[in-house]
């Protein structure tokens, strides 16, 4: 699973890489500081010294400092500075990967890009409220209310909102992005229909979300908010009301 994945990354080999990208970035150093030494000592005098300095690093920092090696060591230190942040970069991009990111204004999204163990109805009714009623009135189409086999039960003709609750599920968005990402462009798939009737068909009504869409999208208050949610217009990605009457609703649970 991508959760122990990401500890192993964290906790295990990040510390074996450091000592590893340490020593590595040390070793033209070190080889100098030895060859100098035995400059000085002689061959065969100071190897054991040696020896237990180039066992641990931050020995082999102190040597610099007291050889007042400044440069030599700020290369070190720098590079192995970059090395942490060149593999920190990585574990976000490939923790993105393995756990697509949730939306920025979530508010319980978590740091950690390998978990989506995160479950909160936040309301958000003061912000949302005005907005989303807009959306349901310039969608609203008051003639067709109470027809057909799942609407027949509605005797309303428009809609009042009294609450707005934003489902932050991270589970369920990993999901969903991840099957996002695999569904193809609507072009891209139009164009692997035979029948040319029928993908023509579908370019039209393409054509007609798109143009309803584009309502939406310079439409006061619901221009800016259709416009965070980064929706996927060359997947279809589209705003979708969906309802049920009485307690089926609401989830008491």
């Amino acid at each position: 699973t991508s959760r122990p994945f990401g500890m192993m990354v964290c906790n295990g080999p990040l510390r074996w890489f450091f000592l590893a990208a340490t020593s590595l970035t040390s070793l033209t150093s070190a080889a100098t500081w030895q060859d100098e030494r035995s400059k000085v000592e002689g061959p065969g005098e100071g190897d054991d010294e040696c020896g237990d300095c180039c066992k641990n690093v931050v020995e082999l920092w102190k040597n610099m400092v007291e050889e007042e090696r400044h440069f030599a060591l700020l290369l070190d230190v720098g590079l192995c500075m970059a090395t942490l942040v060149a593999l920190g970069c990585v574990s976000f991009i490939v923790g993105g990967w393995v756990k697509p990111r949730a939306p920025k204004y979530w508010t319980r999204r978590t740091w950690n890009p390998f978990s989506d163990d995160y479950y909160a109805e936040v309301e958000v009714t003061s912000e949302l409220r005005d907005i989303v009623q807009q959306l349901f009135d310039m969608t609203t189409q008051s003639e067709n209310m109470g027809r057909g086999e799942d609407g027949k039960w509605a005797s309303h003709k428009s809609f009042r909102v009294l609450q707005v609750h934003r489902i932050e599920n991270g589970p369920l968005w990993t999901s969903y992005a991840r099957l996002r990402k695999s569904i193809c462009s609507w072009k891209s798939t139009a164009k692997k229909i035979p029948q040319a009737g029928l993908r023509l068909r579908t370019e039209e009504a393409i054509q007609e979300l798109d143009f309803e869409d584009e309502k939406l999208s310079t439409a006061g208050m619901v221009k800016n908010f259709v416009k965070s949610l980064g929706l996927d217009a060359k997947r279809n990605e589209r705003l979708m009301f969906h309802g049920s009457p009485g307690h089926r609703a609401v989830n008491l649970h």
